[in-house]
């Protein structure tokens, strides 16, 4: 949605935010599916600018839009943190 600008102003921080939320809550295909989503928006980005995608996502607060509420995570609830990419 962010990467591509459909529905709203493409932002890839937030694309990055917003998939790499959606895979530390996805298991199996469904969280290596949101790692590659994640993984092509960070090849578009300067390292600087993907740790600022990290730091959003670090940083997101559960009611304040969720990636199950955008249809990006499954339903089930987890505890898994946010899946961190080497820079």
């Amino acid at each position: 949605m962010y990467d591509k600008g459909h529905g709203t102003h493409q932002d890839f921080n937030q694309a990055y935010k917003w998939l790499d939320l959606a895979a530390a809550h996805a298991c199996g295909r469904e969280r290596d599916a949101y790692l590659r989503f994640r993984d092509a928006v960070a090849s578009k980005r300067s390292r600087d600018e993907i740790v600022v995608g990290q730091r959003l996502a670090l940083s997101w607060l559960p009611g304040a839009g969720s990636p199950r509420q955008l249809g990006l995570a499954p339903t089930r609830s987890s505890s898994a943190a946010p899946v961190r990419m080497p820079l």
